[in-house]
């Protein structure tokens, strides 16, 4: 097998920062907010009381609603959106469009040296990872897979008019350097219904898979999850989820006041997918942090 350079290779999308300001420690004040978030937290939770339970039922009212909106209206959101993320020593305030660049180009640099040719992205939302990924990459077959019905029209329709394309690449540099007259191929792109837990795709259907925030979704089933992406994966997942290894204590506690996946990644080896490269050097949300995981199938 070649050589394969895991390590996340982005350009910060300068269009999408506003302000920037040095890192710098947190003050007493800051400190005693923390510790007074984390009492607030977890007290209730070892008095026994009830956490809203991030199940599937729960997570399909949020997104059936969300992935309901018209690309434009969605574009909008994005646009004006405004959150702070940590990048090196400098503390950011960028728009959605950010991380969401960032994202891509780090799973475009991966792909481009897996010697793959199909594609699935488990958790596949709206579909605007998988369209910029074929714009980048058109002789790849990528298959989305989605559990919410308006998710799997929200891709198929993002695709069925350039001008939806259009739309997004007037906001993103990275949508914008294509040719939407000429690009992406829509026979190159797919979209599934269904339930990630039980996978409507044969052994070995696709050279490589992979999820963006899809696992932190999931508590509650991200195991069934694992196993059915290693029955359907030939060679490497990819994974861009709030591992334990990428947080801190701060970052945990907002993770667990959400019930979002929080786990480690050490033991996905059960689960038939082999960790051989971690990292969560990349722009972080300063609430929220990601790890980038490449596991190797083990068949």
């Amino acid at each position: 097998m070649s050589y394969i350079d895991f390590r996340a290779h982005f350009l910060a999308p300068k269009k999408h920062i506003f302000s920037s300001r040095p890192k710098g420690k947190l003050s007493l004040v800051s400190r005693a907010r923390d510790v007074s978030r984390y009492v607030k937290i977890f007290f209730p939770r070892l008095i026994g009381a009830k956490v809203k339970k991030r199940d599937q039922l729960f997570v399909s009212r949020i997104y059936d609603r969300l992935y309901g909106m018209s690309t434009n209206d969605w574009v909008k959101t994005k646009n004006g959106s405004r959150y702070k993320i940590e990048l090196g020593k400098e503390i950011l305030e960028v728009n959605g469009w950010f991380l969401k660049s960032v994202y891509v180009q780090m799973l475009a640099g991966l792909l481009d040296q897996m010697d793959c040719s199909s594609v699935l992205e488990v958790g596949s939302g709206r579909g605007d990872n998988l369209a910029a990924l074929a714009l980048e990459n058109p002789d790849y077959k990528f298959t989305g897979f989605e559990r919410s019905p308006e998710g799997v029209s929200a891709g198929r329709n993002l695709l069925k008019d350039f001008t939806n394309c259009a739309e997004i690449g007037e906001a993103d540099p990275w949508w914008g350097k294509f040719n939407f007259k000429k690009s992406p191929n829509r026979r190159a792109v797919d979209f599934v219904q269904g339930s990630a837990l039980k996978m409507p795709f044969g052994d070995n259907a696709f050279d490589v898979a992979f999820t963006v925030l899809a696992l932190e979704q999931m508590p509650y089933d991200y195991q069934k999850v694992l196993r059915e992406m290693s029955r359907v994966t030939k060679k490497y997942c990819i994974f861009l989820e709030p591992f334990r290894e990428a947080s801190n204590l701060s970052n945990l506690v907002n993770l667990s006041r959400r019930d979002y996946f929080r786990f480690s990644y050490k033991n996905f080896g059960r689960f038939g997918l082999e960790p051989v490269y971690f990292s969560s050097d990349h722009p972080q949300k300063l609430k929220y942090r990601t790890g980038l995981l490449v596991t190797k199938v083990m068949k």
